[in-house]
């Protein structure tokens, strides 16, 4: 389970998360995900690609940074995950 405001944003050909720390304007943790479009011939390539590697990846990604303690310096910093889906 994530205990953050999580946001997701359409987009073309990428996946990318970022991780987003409370900061003055924000008191919470923020994670936004932007989801790229392939073409339908592309689909069920980049579903696997996005089952079998992505999403595994993402899901490690952010539980190295939500397991670090609150006060963390990593913790405090924003994060990015980027992946191509099917070039």
């Amino acid at each position: 389970m994530l205990d953050c405001s999580v946001n997701f944003i359409r987009s073309s050909g990428y996946f990318r998360a970022h991780f987003w720390p409370p900061n003055p304007n924000v008191s919470f943790e923020r994670i936004y995900i932007t989801i790229g479009a392939v073409p339908s011939e592309d689909a069920e390539a980049a579903r696997t690609q996005m089952q079998n590697n992505v999403l595994p990846e993402l899901v490690s990604f952010f539980v190295r940074i939500l397991e670090l303690p609150l006060n963390s310096p990593v913790r405090r910093e924003e994060q990015t995950f980027e992946k191509r889906i099917i070039s």
